[in-house]
């Protein structure tokens, strides 16, 4: 059921207008998501920026839906053609938006003004997530290639796309934490968020707490393999293997899970589904007590025993149906499996990137807080229920918190009244008109940029 927060959300949501629905970890955003797409009767498309992603809120990858079939960096600024499948939805929804890059988020735009002027059909885009959560991926070989188009390209965040502001978002943060209880241990996190070191003293006290079948969050792969490798290792059971059964178009990149999962009875593991019956979770952790042919028997932290079966992961694309009645050709947008991949819904849970926990919960977490990407840290510090099942395994140092600073302005610029951007315009206008030429030149660079830019805005562009 909806909370009050979530339900006067979901009456904006459908409105019609064009959302940005964000707020905390743990507020709820993806079950509002889930309630709204199985409740409404438009045509609803809905993506994600990878395919975990996508698998996770039952849709497609944007590069599917939008028909992009080069992984690299997008400079054209040329689009003559919109899939049929958006050309045809009332509504696209893009989840885990702050993992969209600013080229990807600039080919969706034009996709859609194209769309707005060729056939004359408006499009609601709701796009949901975190900015304050992990950022785009973006290799060094695609910072080099974005620079050309974007000079003063920093994360690549999409609101920093010119095209941004042109959705006229109505800005919805949610703000009722329901992964959490305990208000000093939400306070800290909510500092953590945006980078406030005054926490870290809080969190520090975890540092060297012994949490006995705790999963270790760290920032790298390299540590994660290699955790949940040692661990296996020491168990004195002999190995047995599940094997995937892949049916269809699935890339590697989508796979839930190992292949083929190499396990031991005493291995801990973790569930990635929620089962129908309730019996076990997304994110529910435990020990495989036994095996079978076809499934392990799993004693869960709880203390409940399941059997753990394979599962079908299934894939999506969109496909546009066509109907004749009476003399009217109607058109649906149908949901089709493109695929499945079918094995246990579990990974082994020594441990697990930071990147790969985002969106899940765990009752007892250990993490190692060394990160290098803004909102790493503060991810990994709010995956668990409970502080006091939070330990850390070395001290948290300042350079560790980090965040972006271009989230931080955005974030601020979302918080002020309507009023206040009024004011905020005003002020900018009055600026540019006291402006002299020898003011300008005392300028640094970075800050003449910004007044050419104001300039163009007031003057150039009207």
């Amino acid at each position: 059921m909806l909370n009050k927060e979530q339900q006067e959300a979901l009456e904006f949501i459908n409105s019609g207008e064009n959302i940005f629905l964000t707020g905390d970890a743990g507020t709820g955003k993806s079950f509002l998501l889930d309630h709204y797409i199985d409740n409404t009767k438009k045509k609803v498309l809905v993506c994600a920026p990878t395919g975990v992603a996508a698998l996770n809120v039952r849709g497609t990858t944007i590069h599917r839906a939008f028909k992009i079939f080069d992984f690299g960096p997008i400079i054209t600024t040329d689009v003559h053609k919109c899939p049929k499948e958006i050309e045809e939805a009332d509504v696209i929804v893009i989840d885990e938006i702050s993992m969209c890059r600013i080229d990807i988020f600039d080919f969706i735009a034009r996709t859609l003004l194209f769309k707005q002027l060729d056939r004359h059909k408006s499009t609601q885009l709701i796009v949901v997530g975190d900015f304050f959560q992990l950022p785009p991926v973006m290799t060094q070989d695609d910072r080099e290639t974005l620079l050309k188009v974007y000079p003063n390209l920093g994360n690549g965040y999409c609101f920093e796309s010119k095209f941004w502001a042109e959705f006229n978002f109505r800005n919805i943060k949610l703000t009722q934490v329901m992964r959490q209880d305990d208000e000093e241990f939400k306070n800290n996190l909510n500092k953590a968020r945006v980078g406030d070191t005054s926490c870290i003293p809080y969190f520090n006290q975890c540092v060297g707490r012994y949490i006995e079948d705790a999963i270790c969050l760290t920032a790298y792969n390299k540590d994660a393999k290699r955790i949940n490798e040692e661990r296996l290792s020491m168990l004195e059971e002999d190995e047995f293997y599940f094997k995937a059964s892949i049916v269809g178009d699935i890339t590697e990149s989508e796979y839930p899970t190992d292949e083929t999962l190499k396990l031991k009875v005493g291995a801990r593991i973790m569930c990635l589904v929620n089962e129908s019956e309730g019996k076990y979770v997304n994110g529910s952790l435990g020990t495989i007590i036994e095996r079978d042919d076809d499934s392990i028997k799993v004693e869960l932290d709880n203390g409940n025993v399941v059997y753990i079966e394979p599962y079908e992961f299934i894939y999506y694309d969109y496909k546009v149906e066509e109907e004749l009645k009476g003399e009217e050709l109607i058109k649906y947008l149908e949901k089709i499996e493109r695929g499945k991949f079918i094995q246990l819904p579990i990974k082994l849970a020594y441990s697990i990137t930071i990147h790969k926990s985002q969106g899940q919960t765990y009752d007892k977490v250990q993490i190692r807080p060394r990160s290098f990407a803004p909102g790493q840290l503060y991810v990994a510090l709010s995956r668990c229920r409970s502080f006091d099942k939070t330990s850390l395994d070395y001290g948290i140092s300042n350079d560790f918190l980090k965040t972006s600073q271009e989230v931080l302005q955005f974030s601020n610029i979302l918080s002020l009244s309507e009023q206040d951007k009024i004011n905020v315009i005003n002020m900018s206008k009055q600026l540019v008109n006291d402006m002299t030429q020898d003011s300008f030149n005392l300028l640094p660079n970075n800050l003449k940029q910004d007044f050419i830019n104001l300039y163009n805005i007031f003057y150039r562009r009207g």
